[in-house]
């Protein structure tokens, strides 16, 4: 398979509940020099909020990306006030959500601005030139649009 991109490079933000399939995608991402990854958002899923965040730090430290900040968004559905992942979840993404591999504690903290404000501070500067890669709910896109 063959992936054509013109010379620009492309700003993306990916929107990921990381698991073991964002873990892969997000691998991938940072694979192409023509992507420019300007931020990564996190919401519940796969795994928890808290879960999503600290294996998305951890994973961008580990391939040698810490410069790339993470903003937390949303911890549960509309209309709930807490979440945990279904049993079936657990079973494909382990209990940490990133096949039980211990990664330890992130050395560095999420981004103090959220998941949406930076979703749409980055359409205001960006406009068509970014690009929002959704891999999980995508409740943050929606309190974007909401907003």
């Amino acid at each position: 398979m063959t992936v054509e991109v013109n010379e620009m490079t492309m700003k993306m933000i990916m929107d990921l509940d990381t698991g073991v399939d964002d873990a892969l995608a997000l691998a991938y991402a940072l694979s192409f020099e023509e992507v420019e990854l300007i931020g990564v958002t996190t919401s519940f899923g796969n795994v928890t909020l808290e879960n999503a965040t600290k294996n998305t730090i951890n994973l961008l430290d580990l391939l040698g990306h810490s410069h790339i900040p993470v903003f937390e968004g949303a911890s549960s559905p509309w209309g709930e006030t807490s979440y945990e992942p279904q049993p079936h979840l657990l079973h494909i993404h382990g209990d940490n959500g990133i096949g039980n591999v211990e990664l330890g504690e992130p050395e560095r903290q999420p981004s103090k601005q959220n998941a949406v404000d930076f979703i749409i501070e980055s359409a205001n500067t960006f406009g068509e030139e970014l690009i929002l890669y959704t891999a999980g709910p995508m409740n943050n896109l929606a309190d974007a649009i909401k907003k």
